[in-house]
């Protein structure tokens, strides 16, 4: 089958150096704070016993929500350098986001990835309390726990793979290039990939050149790769004292060669302030020129429930494979550093933020747990999710192995693409309301992206499924291989279909079947494709229609207007006819809002503020019965 395909520019992080419970969620008052971090710090240090806190840092906010009220975190640092603790300032979030074992926070020359991260947190405190969240059992129960003069239950090391305490400066910048006389920094992503190359102590010698001009200063930066890398005289770490390096010329030389190396293999943008390069480069820059594995991929965040993340990252580090982690902000600012390890809990992981080991520590990657998860969606619920990232699989190349791609369908139309289908409908849609067994029907979808920015070369197929996710049947299929009719999905593009392919179903079906679309890169097994939070990725299939001729008749005589909402719709029926409930359901059959009028009124209005875009059945329950209708909210 034939579908659209276009390269497009889609924005890629681009990365700089820059108590008491209550039954809703409360603000946490210092004092409060405090007690929970004492608690906290006992439970790993070696004395067990409360040592004495120093409030060193708050999140605070300037403006909205919670202005001149309680901060959004609290920082103590734990006395003798014996680490620190960071507790959240609003109880719908877990106490603990992040603590050290040893060491102190330094608010001074604060490492801007751990910025954007306290940002981070910040960020995911405020939605909690925009969207009035609940506190689970699960976060109440640790508030509890902490909240009380309790032994607290000792915190151990889980897993902690030994990484480089590197940084971007002296002598990891030396080889990098000067901007106005300058030498520009080495940047982030540069020093993430320098430390996990340094933990594998691969390759022995790299692989081809490059030569490029620097996006902002217009720079000519060329580098061969095919060099001796000197792992041997390589310091875990580069200390001065008293303000004099303790390092010899060969040991930095040895750091700087290989920062630059991998600097200019992402086509750095390098400055004497900041340097900035795409995550989503160092895959191809690692296979191409540092011997690394093709299986290899960039995952994105937002595809997955935090359970699924969390255990993704872990599994990683069980195999002894460090993770370089990113994400950016608002602001589209980027940030690249190490995940090396977790603690017992497996609920903290432990970040090299790439700053000399400057607050190093361990940290929640997701200080929420919201109630709904499941497969997809951004965040698993959450409204955002700072485009975090995560390179998986970063290993010595294995005998055999295929590029590894990440495809999901995207929630919004790029801007150098004209469509005809329907405004706010991302992911699967058709022309009919409902998919019924024998019924013909026309399949679109849109729009699909790899994240991985590497060539895709497999197959695409449309599936039937069952209600657990089993496939039962492929409907059609496109093949992507350059012997296919589509030919490859080339990196940086988009596919979609929008003329529709006719398709019938014909098979059994059985209560909760559904069609979903999933990808095959050469090599690897079928995964379904996931999608960003307003993308539909799974549409019901019935093996009868759920509206019978009653219910037909009856559709004929309610109104429902408009059937494309912003805010709202109202429902107008005849006198003889009496509304008494109204549920809104997404494409998915799941129940996302439900009234009952009290009113006996012919017309009634309904509000859908607060619902995302996308299609939904609007269902009316009145006295004769209950009638579907499809409306589109823009």
């Amino acid at each position: 089958m034939q579908a659209k395909k276009t390269l497009i520019h889609i924005g890629l992080t681009f990365t700089f150096l820059f108590t008491v419970l209550f039954a809703y969620a409360a603000p946490v008052s210092e004092n409060t704070a405090r007690g929970i971090a004492s608690r906290f710090a006992a439970s790993f240090s070696s004395l067990r016993s409360t040592s004495p806190l120093t409030l060193v840092y708050t999140g605070e906010v300037n403006e909205g929500l919670r202005a001149g009220r309680d901060p959004l975190f609290y920082v103590y640092n734990v006395a003798s350098d014996r680490g620190f603790v960071i507790v959240s300032g609003d109880d719908a979030t877990y106490p603990v986001l992040g603590y050290a074992t040893s060491g102190s926070f330094k608010t001074e020359n604060m490492p801007d990835n751990l910025a954007y991260w306290l940002d981070f947190y910040k960020q995911e405190i405020l939605y909690s309390i925009e969207q009035n969240i609940t506190p689970s059992p699960e976060i109440k129960e640790e508030w509890q726990n902490l909240s009380y003069e309790t032994k607290a239950d000792v915190i151990t090391p889980g897993l902690e793979l030994p990484t480089a305490k590197w940084d971007q400066l002296e002598p990891y910048y030396n080889l990098c290039p000067l901007d106005d006389g300058v030498l520009s920094v080495a940047g982030c992503v540069a020093t993430s990939m320098a430390i996990v190359m340094h933990y594998h102590q691969w390759p022995e010698r790299g692989t081809g050149s490059i030569e490029y001009t620097t996006r902002k200063k217009g720079m000519t930066v060329s580098a061969s790769f095919d060099t001796e890398y000197d792992w041997d005289n390589m310091l875990f770490e580069y200390l001065k004292v008293e303000n004099a390096p303790t390092w010899n010329e060969q040991e930095a030389e040895a750091v700087a060669e290989l920062m630059f190396h991998c600097g200019a293999a992402v086509e750095m943008d390098y400055k004497s302030t900041s340097s900035g390069a795409y995550a989503q480069y160092i895959i191809p820059a690692l296979c191409e020129h540092f011997g690394y594995d093709n299986g290899s991929v960039l995952r994105l965040r937002g595809l997955y429930s935090t359970a699924e993340w969390e255990e993704m990252i872990k599994k990683e580090l069980d195999e002894n494979r460090p993770v370089i982690y990113g994400g950016s902000t608002y602001l589209n600012q980027g940030h690249q550093f190490v995940i090396d390890g977790y603690d017992q809990t497996a609920q903290y992981f432990h970040l090299n933020w790439g700053w000399s080991g400057s607050c190093d520590g361990y940290y929640r990657l997701s200080n929420l747990r919201p109630a709904q998860g499941g497969t997809g969606g951004v965040g698993a619920g959450l409204g955002y999710n700072y485009y975090q990232d995560a390179i998986l699989g970063l290993q010595k190349a294995q005998e055999g192995s295929r590029i590894n791609n990440e495809i999901y369908f995207i929630d919004y139309i790029p801007a150098d693409i004209t469509t005809n289908k329907p405004k706010n409908t991302f992911g699967l849609y058709t022309n009919v309301e409902h998919i019924v067994k024998d019924e013909p029907f026309l399949f679109y979808f849109s729009f699909i992206y790899d994240y991985s920015m590497r060539d895709f070369s497999g197959e695409m197929a449309l599936f039937l499924e069952d209600r657990n996710g089993n496939r039962k049947q492929k409907l059609v299929a496109m093949d992507m291989t350059e012997e296919g009719e589509q030919g490859i999905f080339e990196a940086g593009h988009v596919v979609w279909e929008e003329e529709g392919w006719e398709l019938t179903i014909t098979d059994e079906i059985e209560e909760g079947d559904m069609i979903r679309m999933y990808y095959k890169p050469e090599g690897y097994e079928w995964r379904a494709i996931r999608g960003e939070s307003r993308v539909t990725q799974a549409l019901p299939v019935y093996a009868e229609s759920p509206v019978s001729n009653e219910a037909i008749r009856l559709e004929e005589a309610i109104q429902v207007f408009p059937t494309r909402v912003q805010t709202g719709l109202t429902i107008s029926v005849p006198e003889t006819i009496i509304i008494q409930s109204v549920s809104l359901y997404d494409l998915s059959g799941r129940l996302v809002k439900q009234e009952v009028i009290r009113s006996s009124d012919s017309k009634q209005y309904v509000s859908l503020s607060g619902q995302q875009p996308g299609i939904y059945i609007l269902s009316i329950q009145t006295s004769q019965g209950t009638s579907r209708h499809k409306i589109i909210k823009e």
